[in-house]
C-alpha cells in the first residue's frame, strides 16, 4: 500500500525491545526521516515512548510517531475489530504512514 503511495518504508520486528536503542534502530534502516512504532499495547512504557526519550538527546531529526492503543480503556471486541478500531490494520497504517510524511 505505501509503495503505491510513493512511500519507501521498511519494517522492522522488535522481537527485544528491551534492549533496542535508536541508534540500532536506524541502523537497521538507514538514513530515515520519520519512524511510524505500531504495537499492540498502550501508550504508558511502550517502545515509542522509550525511542522519543532517546530522540530527546540524539541529533536524529526525525519524529518518532506512535501507533498504539492510546490510553483510554481498551473496549471489548474482536481483534479484526480493535485492529479497525484503532487503525493498526494495513489501512490504517498506511494512512498514518502517508499522513506523516
Amino acid at each position: 500500500m505505501l509503495a503505491e503511495q510513493g512511500v519507501n518504508a521498511s519494517v522492522v520486528k522488535a522481537i527485544e525491545i528491551s534492549s533496542l536503542t535508536l541508534d540500532d534502530l536506524v541502523s537497521l534502516v538507514g538514513n530515515v526521516r520519520n519512524i511510524v512504532v505500531v504495537e499492540e499495547c498502550v501508550s504508558g512504557g511502550c517502545l515509542a515512548s522509550k525511542l522519543a526519550l532517546e530522540v530527546a538527546s540524539s541529533d536524529f531529526e526525525g519524529k518518532i510517531i506512535p501507533l498504539n492503543l492510546g490510553d483510554a480503556i481498551v473496549p471489548h471486541a474482536n481483534i479484526d475489530e480493535l485492529m479497525e478500531m484503532y487503525s493498526l490494520d494495513a489501512q490504517g497504517i498506511a494512512k498514518k504512514v502517508c499522513s506523516a510524511t
